[in-house]
């Protein structure tokens, strides 16, 4: 028993004296004289200069660690900077430090700073620290890292410059994730402003998931996300004001390859309001030549109606409130260089069924509509008795600009009393209106048509 208890006096003394030299070494060594070795440490990991402006200092309870304070990573021919940040905190343990073992604490950083830009050639300005750290014997270490308690990113923005100089920004960035050890899946929770090239108005974003990487191979699991928007003013100052537009996505699983930038989705549902569209095998993969991406969907049968309102889009009044009611639709989308094609298989309106195609070669081309339809009561749509005959303006600036032509083509119709057969309306989106132009001859041979009834239909196929 005497034994053992000079054993624990002396273990006793020892960590007593390994924690005084932690806060000796802490109180009296001035850190700032480690900025040399620390930027020629990083300058032949990365091949990229650390600039270390502010101060550092070291802590060493509850772990041993280095704080620094504006700090920036050459961005190599850039006008700006790679990376820099405001203040950043690193800890480690000191027991697994002294076992060659590199045990991280929680990573800290406010403030962080990212720009990603591509120049002329196509070539960005990441791409040379990335070979340079995946080059054989780069960055080796006496120390293995064994694991990072966590990551926490503060007030932080990530801004991408194509060849086109564009931006693409996430701003007020607030990241947080798990413990990243031995390939196991990291918990994270992300949220952040997205505002894309030339619009001043940001998307706000939260993402939950559990990510897992291997080499290139990245894999989300429980992927929850969400966005929400505002829509433009309305035009009149006595329009209503619209409420913030929100989606929400939700999937089981998303593959991606980083080498070869292919993401898969093998299905996932997207949210807005009571409507739930259904994607499942959808891919994209930003390739050279341009992004490609392809996807079936199926909206089930929910409410026009109540989907516009959502969307932040006044439906038209029409004669038969019940009209515009049931929606339903399923198809296909597939983008690329060539355009955008949305070719549906089937939509539902009311009691009518359609199908047809749309398609768009590029945003600045008029968008071609071939729908088909079969039995269609044209009368239910009308505007109601004696309310004013205006065209339905869209409220937002942007679909305002739409422009669009196409026809709709009905195996039957039926409004004002008369009975069509093989109508055709030729449709136009232009300065913010919906169109229609008179309908091409019917189908059924005049003599087939009383004339009273051939008079109401021109002037149907107006309405």
């Amino acid at each position: 028993m005497r034994i053992a208890k000079w054993i624990g006096i002396v273990l006793l003394g020892l960590v007593v004296l390994l924690l005084a030299g932690a806060w000796l070494a802490t109180r009296f060594v001035d850190p700032q004289r480690f900025k040399p070795q620390i930027a020629a440490a990083v300058r032949d990991a990365t091949g990229r200069e650390l600039q270390l402006r502010g101060a550092l200092s070291l802590s060493w309870f509850p772990w041993l660690a280095l704080e620094a304070n504006d700090g920036a990573l050459d961005g190599q021919g850039a006008n700006t900077p790679l990376i820099s940040w405001r203040k950043l905190r690193i800890g480690t343990r000191l027991l697994p430090l002294i076992d060659g073992q590199l045990s991280l604490d929680r990573i800290q950083i406010d403030g962080l700073s990212v720009h990603l830009q591509r120049d002329a050639a196509g070539n960005g300005n990441w791409q040379s620290l990335l070979d340079k750290l995946r080059a054989p014997g780069s960055g080796q270490s006496s120390y293995a890292l064994s694991r990072v308690a966590g990551i926490t990113l503060t007030d932080a923005s990530i801004e991408y410059r194509g060849v086109d100089g564009k931006p693409l920004r996430l701003q007020q960035l607030n990241l947080e994730t798990g413990e990243i050890a031995g390939g196991k899946p990291i918990g994270l929770r992300a949220a952040f402003d997205y505002l894309p090239a030339d619009s001043a108005a940001a998307t706000s974003m939260t993402i939950e998931t559990l990510l897992t990487l291997q080499g290139d191979e990245l894999a989300l699991r429980n992927l929850e996300a969400a966005a929400s928007w505002q829509p433009d003013a309305p035009a009149k100052a006595t329009a209503k004001a619209t409420s913030p537009l929100r989606v929400s996505l939700s999937a089981a699983a998303l593959k991606a390859n980083l080498a070869t930038q292919r993401w898969d989705l093998p299905a996932a549902t997207l949210t807005s309001g009571s409507a739930a569209l259904q994607l499942t095998n959808a891919t994209l993969t930003l390739a050279e030549s341009g992004t490609v991406a392809a996807a079936k969907f199926v909206l089930p049968p929910t409410s026009l109606r109540t989907l516009l309102a959502n969307l932040g889009i006044e439906a038209p009044v029409t004669r038969d409130p019940r009209a515009l009611g049931r929606f339903a639709v399923t198809g296909m989308l597939d983008y690329s260089a060539a355009g955008l094609q949305l070719k549906l298989d089937a939509l539902q309106l009311d009691e009518t069924r359609f199908s047809g195609t749309m398609t768009t070669l590029t945003p600045a081309d008029v968008t071609e509509l071939s729908i088909a339809g079969d039995v269609m009561d044209l009368d239910r749509y009308r505007s109601p008795e004696n309310a004013p005959s205006e065209p339905f303006i869209f409220p937002t600036e942007k679909l305002a600009a739409l422009r669009a032509r196409g026809t709709l083509t009905l195996t039957q119709a039926s409004a004002m009393g008369a009975d069509l057969r093989g109508v055709t309306l030729r449709l136009l989106f232009a300065d913010g209106r919906l169109q229609s132009v008179p309908a091409e001859t019917p189908a059924v041979p005049p003599k087939a048509v009383k004339p009273a009834k051939r008079t109401a239909g021109k002037a149907a196929s107006r309405s």
